[in-house]
């Protein structure tokens, strides 16, 4: 049976007064749950009859800590039909009992906290989690109001006791738990005044026994009501049935008799003649094929383990009680290769499933991909939207509002207002003839051997291993469609041509359908297609954007625009010069990009009218059904924008926004905008896809004109600016009316330090404080509880990767002092060593011969390195 509970955990400041009793009694009606543990009850003692009360009820059993004097209390509430609690240990800041779920019969240990307010208490707090880990083996949750934070962005201001982070961090690593995620909000207290102080101080943390357990449960958070602290609920959400779609599996390929199935299903004959409507046929086809092969190849292979590790343990208990014969002894060794290979099988799905990319499938056992699995579902589950008026809650709800939310500014847009003048921009024309020739089989061969493996598959269902490995029986009915496409027969190519739309937060606590980030899981054929366009077009694209451009380019680095905006930052202001840095927030960037525009750019840039159509082709083909927690919506038919995880897109989405940077160097050099002071004499703008930050001299002039210049550019291109948005941060400004020069923009007023491109921007040095995010993510990456599920390869590997990745960005930007980079290459260390069979020698002799073994080099030697090559 499914294991579920529903529990709710909440800081409720006091049940010391009937007002509170009282709504505490009227949530719990309202939620439903059937354990819940209260904190800060500021009760001594607490008797049946207001027990059942505050559980409404429902709960009707019940154990407490009591309060000292007014000062803390935990109340532990249960219903005794749902389940069934032993061992129920009162600690110095904690309430823990043995919890049994009767439904199913799974067994974990809670333990409710209340954390100390005062700061001398704080460490033995943390001593104290230490005390509570139960035995290896056994599920722990572990949840409540901690009063102290391990994460930086878990605080809304920059006052931070760092040292006491990372012992908190330390004793969630050394404790092997995980957080699990809050759905619905970043912060879960507020002092409650005009400038709120926020922070996360209320969490649930598990470990992975109990994950693996309860791997679909979400916790989400509710309104405070009479508290300053947000109820968690941690629940399992009762979505629809999820309809049963094909999806292949890699593994099928390693199988005897992949191929010839594969080919007996392909060679058919098909009803149709035209070639999209054949291949789309076949694929079908075949997916129902595969779909019924692997029924009884996966249900064989569950047999055949559990027959094979039958008789090896018959074996076994026979060799002790006798000395087993040669044949027995080899069965034995054949039974338990067997085992090795069937299990294989299953952990080949779950890495699939897991979508982790950076190691092998056998660095890490099954377990490992298994909670990435869980991880990555209660990131991305949604489990209410705000809306217009009020919460969609209901899954048709919420399937309502992303509807409406995508087909509005996904369908067709109105006539343009105004046009770009394309005269007076100077673009120049380019050789570009080579992009409209006919496709060979070559160029589509090397499109499919450049597609990933172990992607998440569109519609089809298919994964570019499929196409890899049966290339040979499939190729001629692909060739067909390229061929049709070629000379302009794409009348069907919407066949081809849908998209699953996965939608993933872009931050802590998303609410609205704009905090999730819709990325396209394109049909096969549309994103070969796609990728053939990119790998023609790509070795252009340093002939047809501008320098400012950093993004998609190969030889063009992040770190680039960052070192150059921070650089005139730091130069205006330590010359005294007054300057304005724009940030902008270009809205809805890539989906919002006009068809007609982009084309008539790409004529203007003198691409091919063959290459011009195939692209037209590709976009007015284009449909897409948004993914609600894995069930698909209605059918949207795109009229505008470029989808994100197309490989062709992020191509055009920086050819489209390029002009802009033009437009304003001209507005300069005609003097519409005043110059620059100081060498340069052009506009000075960065731009990293849609990232751009661009800076003005604070004159009313300058801004209004470039305010004007960007609202024109948004109606005609379809890239608005949101000025609301949008950031503005004065440099050596004192002496201006900002106000007056800011009239009628309404751009959000930001001091220094800001984030650009992920780093922080700062005039001076940057405190520790400023830099803790960036050392939170890392540490995040290389909690010593993934190591241990990980074989001493992964780990390495993920070491390197980590190393070498998102780190190596932030660090090589940054200047960062000797102990951070100490504490980084601590943190590096316990997760490397957190299993058995490492040979890596850690040292900082990079290039010492004498060592036998693999070096990982320490942070600093890797940062030298690297500059200096740069």
């Amino acid at each position: 049976m499914a294991q579920s509970l529903d529990l709710i955990s909440w800081n409720v400041r006091g049940l010391n007064s009937p007002a509170r009793c009282n709504a505490v009694h009227e949530l719990m009606l309202d939620t439903k749950c059937t354990l819940a543990c209260f904190q800060e009850t500021k009760l001594q003692s607490i008797d049946d009859g207001l027990a059942r009360f505050l559980g409404g009820y429902k709960l009707d059993k019940f154990a407490f800590k009591p309060a000292r004097g007014t000062r803390g209390g935990i109340l532990l509430l249960w219903s005794s039909g749902d389940f069934d609690v032993q061992e129920v240990r009162i600690g110095r800041f904690s309430i823990s009992a043995q919890i049994t779920d009767i439904r199913s019969g799974v067994t974990f240990l809670l333990t409710g906290v209340y954390g100390p307010t005062r700061h001398h208490l704080k460490d033995s707090f943390l001593r104290h989690i230490r005390r509570l880990r139960p035995s290896p083996g056994e599920g722990w949750l572990i949840l409540g109001d901690f009063n102290m934070i391990y994460r930086a962005r878990d605080k809304n201001n920059s006052n931070l006791n760092l040292a006491r982070m990372r012992r908190f961090r330390a004793v969630i690593d050394r404790c092997e738990l995980h957080e699990i995620p809050l759905q619905n909000r970043k912060f879960t207290w507020s002092n409650e005044r005009r400038k709120a102080t926020l922070v996360k101080l209320d969490r649930c943390f598990c470990n992975e026994e109990w994950d693996l357990a309860f791997p679909h449960h979400v916790l989400h958070a509710l309104p405070t009501g009479p508290s300053d602290h947000c109820p968690l609920v941690l629940s399992n959400p009762q979505g629809p049935h999820r309809p049963r779609t094909f999806k292949f599996e890699n593994f099928w390929t390693r199988v005897p008799g992949f191929k010839d199935k594969v080919k007996d299903i392909w060679s058919q004959p098909s009803s149709h003649t035209e070639p999209m409507h054949r291949l789309n046929q076949k694929l079908q086809r075949t997916a129902v094929g595969l779909r019924d092969w692997t029924k009884g190849i996966c249900s064989e292979a569950k047999l055949q383990f559990h027959m094979a590790l039958n008789v090896i343990q018959r074996l076994d208990v026979a060799q002790e009680h006798r000395e087993l014969s040669p044949p027995e002894t080899r069965l034995r060794a054949a039974l338990k290769r067997k085992v090795l290979r069937l299990a294989s099988i299953e952990r080949a799905r779950k890495k699939q499933a897991s979508r982790v990319t950076h190691i092998r499938e056998g660095d890490a056992n099954t377990k490992f991909f298994h909670l990435k699995v869980n991880a990555r579902r209660r990131r991305n589950t949604i489990q209410r939207l705000k809306k217009d008026s009020g919460w969609a809650v209901t899954h048709g709800e919420k399937e309502s509002t992303i509807h409406d939310h995508f087909a509005s500014f996904m369908g067709r847009p109105g006539p343009r207002p105004n046009e770009l003048n394309w005269e007076t921009l100077d673009i120049t024309l380019i050789d570009l003839a080579t992009l409209g020739e006919p496709f060979t089989e070559e160029e589509v061969h090397r499109a499919i051997k450049e597609m990933p493996a172990d992607k998440a598959p569109g519609p089809d269902g298919f994964t570019g291993a499929f196409f890899k490995v049966c290339w040979e029986i499939i190729k001629d009915d692909i060739l067909l469609v390229f061929s049709s496409i070629y000379n302009l027969r794409c009348a069907h190519l919407n066949l081809l041509n849908s998209a699953n739309i996965v939608l993933i937060p872009k931050k802590d606590g998303a609410e609205s359908v704009s905090d999730y980030r819709p990325i396209s899981l394109i049909h096969s054929i549309a994103k070969i297609f796609a990728k053939m366009l990119a790998l023609r077009l790509r070795p252009h694209m340093h002939e047809l954007i501008s320098v400012n451009q950093s993004a998609f380019i190969k030889g063009r680095s992040i770190h680039d625009n960052y070192l150059f905006v921070r650089n005139m930052t730091r130069r205006y202001h330590r010359l005294r010069r007054a300057m304005l840095l724009f940030k902008l927030d270009i809205t809805k960037a890539f989906d919002s990009v006009r068809w007609d525009y982009l084309l008539a750019l790409l004529q203007r840039k003198g691409f091919p009218t063959r290459w011009i159509d195939w692209l037209g082709a590709l976009l007015s083909s284009s449909t897409s059904q948004v993914l609600l927690n894995g069930s698909p919506g209605q059918r949207i038919k795109h009229g505008r924008g470029l989808r994100q995880g197309d490989p062709l897109s992020p191509l055009l989405f920086i050819l489209a926004i390029d002009p802009l940077q033009r437009i304003l160097s001209k507005a300069t050099e005609l003097g519409a905008i005043s110059k620059l002071r100081g060498r340069t004499t052009r506009m000075q703008i960065s731009m990293y896809a849609d990232d751009a930050v661009i800076f003005i001299n604070p004159t009313q002039n300058d801004v209004a004109t470039f305010a004007n210049i960007l609202h024109r550019f948004g109606t005609a291109t379809g890239l608005v600016t949101n000025l609301q948005k949008s950031q503005v941060a004065a440099i050596r400004c004192g002496n201006i009316d900002l106000e007056e020069v800011l009239q009628g923009v309404p751009a959000k007023r930001a001091n220094f330090p800001l984030k650009y491109l992920g780093l922080p921007l700062a005039l001076g040095r940057l405190r520790k404080t400023d830099l803790q995010p960036v050392f939170d993510k890392i540490s995040g990456r290389v909690a010593s509880w993934r190591g241990k599920n990980m074989a001493a390869a992964g780990r390495t590997t993920l070491v390197k990767s980590v190393l070498s990745a998102q780190p190596i960005y932030l660090l090589t930007a940054l200047k960062v002092t000797k102990e951070s980079l100490e504490q980084l290459d601590k943190q590096r260390r316990r997760f490397l060593w957190a299993g058995t069979g490492v040979s890596v020698i850690w040292d900082r002799e990079y290039h010492d011969q004498r060592l036998e073994a693999d070096a990982i080099a320490h942070v600093a030697w890797h940062l030298r390195g690297r500059r200096a090559r740069g």
